[in-house]
């Protein structure tokens, strides 16, 4: 790493360089630069007329009454931003990829479900903050009561006006975000307070608070019906469709980064009103406002970019994301550098503006801006970790800076006073920025300190044997070498459809979120015989995850076992443990088989190297051996009782109609096989519960594409027993070299009593007896599935597997994400049990 020394500003090269930055039409940079000065022009704005705001209240109300104010609505503030739980920022990743994936239901549902949660739940935060004061209004001082009552009817158009300036900012409208909440709602309440003081109201924190109260419920709707009317071309008309799991699992995490975040900037003021008088309170909030000038640097490059980090990272453009967080990075820390040198040295005429007293601030100016500072350093790095799927990191940051800062003010403010409350807030900045730099570095490979010119690159590396090269890419990357990628499957030490080009292809395209921070290690060998002049022996797709790196898995994934060579195998470990090693990871594979030669190499090679492993749990699921079993397989798999049984439900269908076991050949449209088994499994039992694949648009697309892809390839197995031309049951499975992995079944609940899905699995497994094709078939089951486990009884191991590097840190970190594991699955199993157990006493 090289730091690079920062060029003169007044030399003529640097300005024609950013004089041809600003002149960009197009592009990353030039629109990020576009964009932060719109954004920049507004806050500044913004940033003149609260400023003016504040001045004038505190000299028309006086440092006592302007305390009270401030204090209201701080707790306002805090509160409204926490109502849309998470959906304003939410937004901001879920609208980019619903126009990207064409999924107008899905963006009219998001839409409006936002609005009507935020509004919801303002209105029930401002009731229940109302009956809290009015049951225990004698153990609160008298003069916050009323101003209180009126601080919460502001809340309701409050928390939606900010779910708007979210939905404006994912849609790139920074005018329609920007300008209603921050330059009309405070233009408002100065007029509205003017106008009620001229007519002979008291200029105290009431007035105030009503005029707030009135300014934001008229710029809610009217930032509603332009907003409305912009949305319309993109939204469209039709039904709206809803998919509450996902958005609240990625709202909730969210609304925990803007919880955190808020008590980062006002737990100070909160605080101080329990050790200090209003006085004082406006004092410091002066001081805050003034200081707080830097921070529109900030939030102008975050209003313009925060989108792009979102698409960028939908359209796996890691060059691009690279480039616009570093530019974010230098973007915010120089201009908020210079800009907090200019109030510094103005802060005493400043503050004077407010009030003669309000001088005797010009300290915790100082403090101040130095925890400011401290955060410009490193950009906007919280919500770059937000959109890019990283949320949870970034609650964990700054949830520890929100408790050091409490724990902080707690402390120090009985004892420093002002300047305690300012310290305490430095301090906590400062942690948060080293937590998220470092979150970063280790999760995301970026480096955007403003000193560094280029990010951190994977690129190639030698490692293991001389004969072997690891390179670190992204999916879109890998699938440039098809060829080599489908020749590495076909020879595969452990087969894994999962993995296959067809497969893996279908669900990076189709399943929604699968993109999101998805990465492949590649291990390559020189070999003159092949294309370009090196073989694929090894490949490992994987994501990060809290702890270390884990196999690439979603919900339809049956094996999580990584491609490897079956002549190369004592290559591939040791080039991929000592990458891990020299990056200091733990890699965990959650569907591993543990039988056969892949595990034996793994631990061979994990013996050799030092590395520690471990299997966190371990289940077995049925396979059918099939090779020289031949015609009487049944006989082998079924007991007499049982084949009687099918054999008098086989009559009993015959009598119904024609009955016909079909398998899918060459020819046939594979396309009406896939939509006829959708159709199969949405008729069912899923189909109530919304879990099959047919109720979500993605899902079905994967299916689609993961089959068209294998029947082009004659890498796809289809069978259906029909009755009378209408399919009663279906099942596929996706073709290796040796084996047969069994993927989906449905069948028509309306025949139960004579067990259709059965009947198709006794006719298939006949017709793999009798063929020998494979050496195995596997189930792909859950355990103790109540069909497969009964009719085949081969078994085959499948663990949970941990792998970390062996020297001591390497160690500290395998035992420790080991044991984090362990209790997240037997909660998890333990979580199951009591479900299962009280859903038997209510039956």
């Amino acid at each position: 790493m090289s730091f690079i020394a920062i060029p003169s500003p007044f030399k003529s090269s640097r300005i024609s360089q950013i004089f041809a930055v600003l002149s960009e039409k197009t592009g990353g940079r030039g629109s990020l630069v576009q964009g932060a000065m719109l954004a920049f022009v507004i806050r500044v704005a913004s940033a003149a007329l609260a400023f003016l705001l504040q001045v004038l209240l505190a000299r028309w109300m006086g440092a006592y009454e302007f305390g009270l104010f401030a204090y209201v609505w701080v707790w306002v503030i805090v509160l409204g931003t926490l109502t849309p739980l998470g959906l304003n920022s939410a937004v901001l990743r879920f609208v980019p990829q619903y126009l990207k994936h064409n999924e107008h239901g899905k963006l009219r549902g998001v839409l409006f479900t936002g609005r009507w949660v935020s509004f919801a739940a303002g209105s029930l935060v401002a009731l229940a903050g109302a009956v809290f004061l009015y049951s225990v209004g004698g153990a609160i001082e008298e003069i916050y009561l009323v101003p209180f009552f009126l601080g919460f009817i502001c809340l309701p158009l409050f928390s939606l006006t900010d779910f708007q300036e979210g939905v404006g900012r994912a849609c790139s409208w920074i005018d329609l975000a920007l300008v209603p909440p921050y330059i009309l709602r405070p233009v408002l309440l100065l007029l509205i307070m003017f106008a009620a003081i001229s007519m002979g109201a008291a200029a105290d924190a009431q007035t105030a608070l009503v005029s707030a109260i009135a300014a934001s419920w008229l710029v809610a709707a009217f930032q509603y019906v332009l907003l409305r009317r912009r949305l319309e071309p993109l939204t469209g008309a039709g039904e709206r469709r809803y998919d509450f799991p996902l958005w609240m699992k990625v709202s909730l995490p969210l609304l925990l980064v803007e919880g955190f975040s808020l008590l980062m900037f006002n737990t100070d003021i909160l605080v101080m009103s329990r050790y200090l008088g209003p006085v004082d309170v406006a004092h410091y909030f002066a001081a805050v406002k003034v200081t707080g000038l830097i921070s529109f640097v900030y939030y102008a490059v975050v209003a313009s970019s925060a989108q792009r980090f979102a698409r960028y990272d939908a359209k796996d453009e890691r060059q691009k994301l690279q480039e616009l967080v570093r530019q974010a990075a230098r973007w915010t820390f120089w201009p908020s550098l210079a800009a907090a040198v200019v109030i510094l040295l103005m802060g005493w005429p400043l503050l004077w503006l407010f009030g003669r007293n309000f001088t005797a601030a010009l300290p915790v100016m100082f403090v101040l801006t130095a925890g400011l500072l401290v955060r410009a350093f490193v950009g906007p790095l919280d919500y770059v970790l937000n959109m890019l799927g990283e949320q949870n990191i970034s609650a964990l940051a700054l949830g520890c800076g929100a408790a050091l800062n409490l724990v902080l003010n707690i402390l120090m403010i009985p004892q420093f006073g002002l300047l305690g409350a300012a310290a305490s807030t430095a301090i906590s900045f400062t942690l948060v920025s080293v937590l998220l730099a470092m979150a970063a570095y280790r999760r995301l490979g970026l480096c955007v300190l403003p000193f560094v010119s280029k990010t951190i690159s994977s690129g190639k590396a030698a490692v293991g044997e001389a004969s072997c090269m690891v390179q670190l890419s992204s999916f879109s990357q890998l699938q440039e070498n098809l060829d080599d990628w489908q020749a590495l499957s076909n020879a595969a030490l452990a087969a894994n459809p999962l993995y296959s080009p067809d497969m893996a292809r279908a669900a990076f395209e189709n399943l929604l979120g699968e993109e999101k921070n998805l990465h492949v290690l590649s291990v390559w060998r020189p070999d003159s015989t092949a294309n370009g002049g090196r073989m694929l022996v090894g490949l490992f797709p994987f994501k990060r995850r809290a702890g270390g790196l884990v196999s690439w898995h979603h919900l339809y994934s049956f094996c999580t076992a990584p491609l490897v060579h079956k002549d190369h195998a004592h290559e591939v470990f040791p080039a991929f443990l000592n990458w891990l090693a020299q990056n200091r990871k733990t890699y965990r594979m959650p569907i591993m088989p543990m039988d056969g030669e892949f595990y034996a190499a793994l631990e061979k090679a994990c013996n050799a190297q030092g590395a520690v492993h471990d299997v966190l749990e371990s289940y077995e699921r049925a396979i059918l051996p099939v090779r020289d079993a031949g015609a009487d397989i049944l006989e082998m798999t079924l007991s007499r009782q049982r084949r009687k049984t099918l054999a008098r439900q086989w009559r009993r269908l015959e009598k119904k109609g024609k009955l016909d076991f079909r398998r899918f050949a060459p020819g046939d449209d594979i396309r009406r096989w896939a939509d006829d088994f959708l159709e199969l499994e949405s008729r069912g039992w899923k189909g109530r519960k919304k879990t099959a694949m047919g109720c979500d648009e993605s899902s079905s697309q994967f299916l689609r594409r993961a089959l068209v892809l294998a029947s082009e390839g004659n890498r796809l197995e289809f069978y259906a027993l029909r009755l009378n031309g209408r399919n009663i049951a279906m099942s596929m499975a996706f073709q290796t070299a040796e084996a047969l992995f069994f993927f989906k079944m449905a069948y028509d609940e309306t025949c139960r009593a004579n067990s259709p899905g059965m009947q198709l699995f006794a006719r298939i497994t006949r017709h793999l007896g009798e063929t020998g094709q494979y050496v195995f078939a596997d189930s792909c089951s859950t355990p103790d599935h109540p069909l497969l486990d009964h009719m085949w009884a081969g078994r085959r191991a499948v663990g949970h597997v941990l792998i970390g590097a062996g020297d001591v840190p390497g160690r500290i970190s395998f035992a420790v994400t080991a044991l984090a594991l362990r209790l997240k699955i037997r909660s998890r199993l333990q979580v199951k049990r009591l479900y299962y157990r009280l859903r038997s006493l209510r039956t």
